[in-house]
């Protein structure tokens, strides 16, 4: 079942879900099988001592039994989370890295975006052009806008060539303004 679930959740969940579920019912069984092998082998060896722990596990197979089963299924869904956080971990730093490719982000401090912080980030971005070693430079204005009562989030961004790709663009805008870059509107 897990292996034709294919792309249906549902069916890979309930696929996991019931191997989950038939480990767990084997689980006595198989312990109490290992528990023989366990005692034949130490019991050898050991005499009386090799035997004794070997013993008790299979004596008390209603406790143990259930308890190793609680306990392999919490170390599988440890597992499961595990392998889901590294996962998402992973995926988070491919787009980071592909989204935000500059080797240095500067921002200026505070939220509102007023014409003397507008005309200090414009000289701030004039002054990081000139530094030597400076080879591209793309720069964004997030500001809001009332009209009609009504708010609205505009961000305005002027991007090189490389930093065009961590970006999908619905359409593109005439000719003159931005050489021919398409923009996301919503």
């Amino acid at each position: 079942m897990a292996l034709f679930s294919g792309k249906s959740i549902n069916l890979g969940l309930t696929s996991i879900f019931l191997i989950l579920f038939g480990f767990g019912l084997l689980t006595p069984v198989l312990t109490l099988l290992s528990m023989k092998l366990i005692e034949r082998l130490f019991g050898r060896f050991l005499g009386i001592l090799g035997r004794l722990p070997a013993r008790m596990v299979s004596a008390e197979i209603s406790r143990t039994g259930i308890a190793i089963a609680a306990l392999m299924i919490a170390v599988s869904a440890t597992i499961g989370m595990d392998l889901m956080i590294g996962s998402f971990r992973q995926t988070v730093a491919q787009w980071v890295h592909s989204s935000l490719p500059a080797d240095l982000y500067v921002s200026l401090p505070g939220e509102k975006m007023t014409a003397d912080k507008a005309l200090v980030d414009h000289r701030l971005k004039e002054k990081i052009a000139d530094l030597d070693g400076v080879q591209m430079l793309s720069s964004a204005l997030h500001t809001k806008l009332i009209a009609d009562d009504q708010l609205t989030k505009i961000s305005v961004f002027e991007l090189n060539a490389k930093s065009r790709q961590g970006f999908i663009f619905k359409h593109k805008v005439g000719n003159d303004f931005g050489k021919g870059l398409k923009t996301n509107e919503r």
